[in-house]
């Protein structure tokens, strides 16, 4: 069942761009063809109702781009309720009324050409066709009380197959030429993520190396400390350190979304944040790699009125790369600029992208928009603008073009307001994913704040003391705890502590929490509380009662915004621990092992996973780094063995020694995969 209904789905994407075609056909063709046959030509029957139906029946067709996502969501079983009535059934019902007169065999054939061109499915078009003539045979004979063949003649049948069949092969042959072009695209977006991100990683591994290898950043107001570099420099090269992680960061992102975006998926929507238009503008303008300096020098931002808005901050980089990297594909030309405007309307907001290039065709400005068209310029692959289209419908917005030929080409983004009530959906839907842990030993205090919290679609789980939100936290992950100060058992303090450290929890929850948002609640004296909340690695500090008010700042802050959070140093946790880390990649493994042996770390190396399990046979280890792609035992292999205990003797921790996979693969259906084995 789930795969007859993805194929009605893949067939209704198919036949998207023609379905308001087919129903402008429809909705004008089939009252126009009633004056045809009878008065031009007239045939011994025509039903005005019937074709008025039919007409009303293909309005969704007709107005399909315009129906909201709730309805097009709906759309597919539409479509496949009235395929088998707007074509088969009308036909069929409309020949044998007629008594199988040649007009009509014609105009029958005619409708399962016309079929057949909408579903390529041979399976589908053979039981939509039965369907319909069943349908059609059925009313006949309960209107007339019995079917006429007067003008039948046998000469029909073998025309008839010959279409049917002739027209599945030509179909099958398209839809099998369109898959394989899918197949190959995807095959090669994937092999080309794959060969790009082994040495994102490795060069992500390189500056890891030479951060270890620098003094910790200064404070940039302690200028009269000595160095063996100058003050300057030294924050020079810890300033193009992280700008250079964040963009690998933003590199591997873009990759897994254009990927997720190709496989059919949604765009996820979990990382959307509020964002400042100006400031993401002038930032893509600053980081986007001009190919010469004067390049900059064509741009220039008319900030009529700034906004902000909700969405990914590196998606929007790729969309505003993207306009710019097409636009500046004609710098070349006289007089040549690009101006980027910003404003905020009543209703919703606007960043408009124009360049003085050749402009675009009338007929060509929302094929642009689709997978695979190019407007033949070299190294176009026909997916950036599709892919653009698909982020800033994910952001609740849309994007379209308009243009003069020879004068100028706009690029319109328009994105909701950042209050409006399509935003508070988006949120929504995010915030049902988020869990929270509330921890206090008053009943009341716990059920105000639930109350809260669950009002704003989060899931959450409660604990009375320290204990209790220790057990949970070492079973569950948390993206915000509230955390009482003063509890019996154990204080919230020690708790936070015991986050922090990331000591006796598990390896896939301990870097999480060394991150995770931690909100103390206390009746304290507030300069009391702030001091103990600092020290143990809280975030911040709330006074009891706590309002509604501050919950939802805190949801605002906590899951919507960019923050820099707390940095905890854990170097004196994996000082002296002993590592095996195995990777087939010399380069990985001698800068990962420079990194761990800055922070204490006695490591040992495996090129591959039957390797590792030797070493481990011979020596103990505290943790195994294991990449997951390697030569004669890869990493899913090598840790099946390895829980297995199958291959040591001496060896006794193979069921609890952690193993952290490490991978290119950063995308959430591959993460899943990997962690399925």
């Amino acid at each position: 069942m789930l795969r007859y209904n993805q194929k009605v789905l893949d067939i209704v994407e198919q036949a998207e761009p023609n379905l308001p075609v087919i129903g402008l056909f429809a909705t004008i063709g089939y009252p126009l063809f009633y004056i045809v046959w009878t008065k031009l030509l007239p045939q011994p029957y025509e039903s005005l109702l019937l074709r008025c139906i039919e007409a009303f029946i293909s309005l969704p067709w007709l107005f399909y781009p315009f129906l909201n996502k709730k309805y097009k969501d709906l759309f597919p079983i539409y479509f496949i309720i009235s395929v088998p009535i707007l074509l088969p059934f009308f036909f069929y019902f409309m020949l044998l009324k007629n008594e199988w007169s040649f007009v009509w065999a014609m105009s029958s054939t005619g409708g399962l050409i016309l079929l057949i061109l909408i579903i390529y499915d041979w399976v589908l078009i053979c039981l939509i066709t039965v369907l319909g003539f069943a349908l059609a045979y059925a009313a006949v004979l309960f209107l007339d009380g019995h079917v006429s063949y007067a003008h039948f003649q046998l000469d029909y049948i073998p025309t008839y197959f010959f279409a049917l069949i002739g027209g599945m092969i030509v179909s099958h042959r398209k839809q099998s030429a369109h898959k394989t072009k899918i197949s190959l695209l995807k095959s090669l977006s994937g092999s080309i993520a794959h060969e790009m991100r082994n040495p994102l990683n490795a060069i992500t591994n390189a500056i890891a190396s030479v951060h270890s290898k620098l003094p910790e950043k200064p404070n940039s107001e302690r200028a009269g400390v000595k160095y063996n570099i100058s003050h300057s420099g030294l924050l020079t090269i810890h300033q193009v350190i992280e700008e250079s992680s964040n963009t690998l960061n933003r590199a591997n992102k873009i990759i897994d979304s254009i990927l997720t975006s190709m496989q059919g998926d949604e765009i996820a929507t979990k990382g959307f944040i509020h964002i400042i238009a100006a400031d993401a503008i002038d930032a893509a303008l600053n980081s986007f790699p001009y190919t010469d300096p004067e390049e900059k020098k064509l741009i220039t931002v008319n900030n009529i009125q700034n906004f902000d808005f909700f969405g990914d901050r590196d998606l929007f980089y790729y969309v505003l790369f993207n306009l710019l990297k097409n636009s500046l594909y004609y710098k070349n030309q006289p007089g040549f600029c690009i101006e980027i405007a910003l404003d905020s309307m009543p209703s919703a907001n606007i960043i408009r992208v124009r360049d003085t290039g050749p402009g675009i065709p009338k007929n060509k400005r929302e094929l642009i928009f689709e997978n695979f068209y190019t407007s033949n310029k070299k190294e176009g692959n026909g997916l950036g603008l599709s892919f653009c289209r698909r982020v800033i419908d994910s952001f609740g917005g849309k994007i379209h073009c308009n243009s003069k030929e020879g004068e100028w080409t706009e690029f319109i983004i328009t994105l909701p307001k950042y209050d409006s009530i399509k935003i508070q959906e988006l949120k929504t839907k995010i915030l049902r994913e988020k869990r929270i842990l509330i921890t206090d030993d008053q009943l009341s205090n716990r059920l105000i704040l639930s109350k809260y919290i669950s009002e704003m679609s989060c899931k959450y789980d409660l604990a009375e003391n320290g204990k209790q939100a220790m057990t949970l936290l070492s079973e569950n992950r948390y993206d915000l705890i509230y955390m009482d100060f003063e509890m019996p058992l154990l204080n919230g303090d020690e708790v936070v502590k015991f986050i922090r450290s990331a000591q006796d929890i598990d390896p896939a929850l301990a870097f999480h929490y060394l991150r995770t948002p931690i909100i103390g609640i206390t009746s304290l004296p507030k300069a009391e509380a702030v001091v103990r909340g600092h020290k143990c690695g809280m975030h911040e500090v709330l006074s009891k009662p706590i309002r509604k008010s501050d919950v939802q700042k805190n949801i605002e802050k906590y899951f919507f915004s960019e923050l820099l959070f707390i940095k905890n140093s854990q170097e004196e946790i994996i000082d002296g621990k002993r590592i095996l880390l195995v990777d087939d990649n010399e380069t990985s493994r001698k800068f990962m092992s420079m990194v761990l042996k800055h922070y204490g770390c006695n490591v040992e190396q495996a090129i591959h996973g039957r390797d590792a399990i030797n070493a481990l046979e011979k020596e103990d280890f505290d943790i195994v780094l294991m990449d997951v792609e390697m030569p004669v035992m890869n990493g899913i292999e090598a840790t099946k063995a390895i829980r297995s205990g199958e291959y040591f003797t001496r060896f006794s921790s193979f069921n609890t020694i952690p193993i952290i996979g490490l991978t290119g693969n950063t995308d959430e259906q591959s993460t899943l995969k990997i962690m399925a084995h």
